[in-house]
């Protein structure tokens, strides 16, 4: 199937037994470069079976060529909830590294969320100008979305503005290598007289 062009697939979900299906290797590509990274459904539409509403619940690639060999995608119902995850963007330049000079710690890169399809997201965006150094963004303040809601938890941190290390730690591994420096010609007076 992949020398043809297509990738193998699973579709899975509550109202039908698992199914192997395949993709355009083409039409995949296209539908990716148009979703631009942001969580959306998709409309499979099979011979002779009419079509289904899934979500893209796993891809597995060749870690070589990056190439597609194989996608999960879970069916699911316009009118029932649905547990998927969605990407966090991040916007701004947080005031901790623009004057603090720290660093920014992205911890999570997507939450897991519940809504209907409907109300699914593209991704979750959050603003960073704000955060000073030794602050962080956790999930309980996230936008809230209406008919979105988010698994993780609320204590989980998104994003941290940390202090920058730079500068403290090569100066004290120079101190304690002149304390080894200053150490060893004693060592050699030592083995001298030995």
């Amino acid at each position: 199937m992949r020398k043809e062009g297509l990738i193998p697939c699973v579709v899975y979900g509550k109202s039908s037994n698992a199914r192997s299906i395949a993709v355009s290797q083409s039409e995949y590509s296209r539908m990716i470069r148009r979703a631009a990274g942001a969580a959306s459904l998709v409309q499979l539409k099979e011979e002779g079976k009419g079509s289904t509403l899934s979500v893209i619940q796993e891809t597995q690639t060749d870690p070589v060529t990056d190439r597609v060999l194989h996608i999960d995608f879970h069916e699911v119902s316009s009118t029932e909830k649905m547990d998927t995850h969605v990407t966090i963007h991040l916007n701004g330049e947080a005031t901790g590294v623009k004057i603090g000079g720290g660093v920014l710690e992205v911890v999570l890169h997507s939450v897991d969320v519940r809504c209907l399809p409907k109300d699914l997201p593209g991704f979750i965006e959050v603003d960073v100008s704000d955060l000073d150094v030794d602050q962080a963004i956790h999930v309980k303040e996230l936008p809230r979305l209406e008919g979105v809601e988010y698994l993780a938890d609320e204590d989980q941190v998104v994003v941290a503005c940390m202090a920058s290390r730079v500068g403290t730690e090569p100066a004290a591994a120079t101190a304690e290598e002149a304390g080894e420096a200053e150490g060893e010609p004693e060592k050699d007076e030592e083995s001298k007289d030995a």
